[in-house]
């Protein structure tokens, strides 16, 4: 089975449809956590208020970047949306499901650690593929 497909690019009208979408989502958790730090500016906020925000304010960060660069059309040299670095960052978080799963015991934790497992190993896999076409292009071995 050939697996260069997968690399293709998609059409342009599914990229701003899904960049639209994902900017909208991205810029609204970004009001939302907005609102939140105003709200919890008053009082000495929980730990776990703080956590929950700063993971919103990162997903809501990491939507609208990524869908403004799919509507806008700009692409990294590599090809793709995200760099091989932090590809890897959001592999090991990928990664923290399985480990989560060892402490939880429930089945349905176990499928969701498979889950994150695969994503993780895709998420690694994506990035060493990304750096190694991007090292061949600039240096080409003529030994």
């Amino acid at each position: 089975m050939d697996a260069d497909h997968f690399l293709a690019r998609a059409s342009r009208a599914f990229e701003v449809l899904i960049g639209t979408v994902a900017t909208l989502i991205g810029a609204a958790l970004l009001v939302l956590a907005a609102f939140a730090i105003y709200a919890i500016t008053r009082s000495l906020p929980d730990v776990t208020v703080v956590v929950l925000l700063t993971a919103t304010l990162a997903f809501g960060l990491l939507l609208f970047v990524a869908g403004l660069r799919l509507v806008t059309g700009r692409h990294r040299s590599d090809g793709g949306l995200f760099s091989p670095w932090l590809l890897r960052f959001g592999a090991l978080i990928f990664l923290a499901g399985p480990v989560l799963a060892l402490f939880h015991r429930s089945w349905t934790m176990l499928i969701e650690a498979g889950f994150s497992l695969s994503a993780a190993v895709a998420c690694f896999t994506l990035a060493n593929r990304r750096e190694q076409a991007a090292t061949e292009r600039v240096a080409p071995n003529d030994r």
